[in-house]
């Protein structure tokens, strides 16, 4: 019971760590935070239910008003305003995780790395559909976000991989 309160907190502490991580984009409404990588990471490292408990928590504290968000900011305001989108996006992608198995690593690595990319368009779609009322042209809203979703869905594969290589030495945990 505790391994799960602690998978819970640690993956509402990691969000909020993404939050604080973020470079405005101008133009835009809504800046580029390392938040997309850890919605999608946590589930595949601790697994589904209480990763996702965890961003879902992350989101609570930011509709209360606790200054989790980009910037240190927090309220209700965020989920109906040009973020609402993409912070539901990431409760969405979480719960869309899978669990890529394959003998070949180089396969595995495919195919997490393609996972990181569509879970990443999952959320990215969701905050531009969400917020594109207000701006005709989506090459605005999709545009500058595609090559940071690809060098964070390198990233993540790469931490997955290190992560679950690093679990399966110390704790004999089964590996992707």
């Amino acid at each position: 019971m505790l391994k799960f309160v602690g998978v819970i907190l640690l993956s509402s502490v990691a969000m909020y760590i993404g939050s604080q991580i973020h470079v405005p984009i101008p133009g835009l409404p809504v800046p580029l935070t390392l938040q997309t990588l850890f919605c999608i990471l946590l589930p595949l490292v601790f697994g589904k239910p209480f990763a996702s408990i965890g961003i879902g928590l992350f989101l609570v504290f930011g509709a209360l008003g606790l200054p989790v968000f980009a910037g240190n900011s927090g309220g209700y305001e965020y989920f109906t305003g040009n973020s609402g989108g993409y912070l539901m996006g990431f409760l969405v992608a979480s719960l869309l995780t899978w669990k890529v198995k394959s003998d070949k690593r180089l396969l595995r690595l495919a195919y997490v790395f393609l996972e990181f990319v569509i879970l990443q368009l999952v959320i990215l779609f969701g905050g531009a559909l969400w917020i594109s009322f207000g701006v005709p042209n989506w090459e605005i809203l999709i545009g500058p976000f595609i090559l940071p979703l690809l060098i964070k869905a390198l990233l993540g594969t790469a931490l997955l991989e290190l992560t679950k290589s690093a679990l399966f030495r110390k704790h004999s945990v089964q590996q992707l």
